[in-house]
């Protein structure tokens, strides 16, 4: 993963610490943004991969509703830690 993209997306996790500190410790290229970033944005980043950490105060039934965009529906491999 030594050229991947790893885009975290903090939406208040309470692990974000212990998650930031993983990745460094695993040598993964990773990028911190805010939860709010929008799809244009985060498209542009060209991500490979998206961690969301933590979830918006909206979130039920695995639906995202952050202003910015859904990012489950951009079509990148994405997993939730809340």
């Amino acid at each position: 993963m030594a050229d991947s993209l790893v885009l975290v997306l903090d939406f208040g996790s309470d692990y974000l610490p212990q998650l930031v500190e993983r990745l460094r410790d695993s040598q993964v290229n990773y990028m911190l943004r805010p939860g709010s970033l929008g799809s244009d944005d985060i498209l542009a980043l060209q991500p490979d991969r998206i961690i969301i950490a933590g979830t918006p105060g909206c979130a039920e039934e695995g639906e995202l509703c952050s202003p910015g965009c859904d990012p489950m529906k951009l079509g990148l491999p994405t997993q939730c830690i809340r």
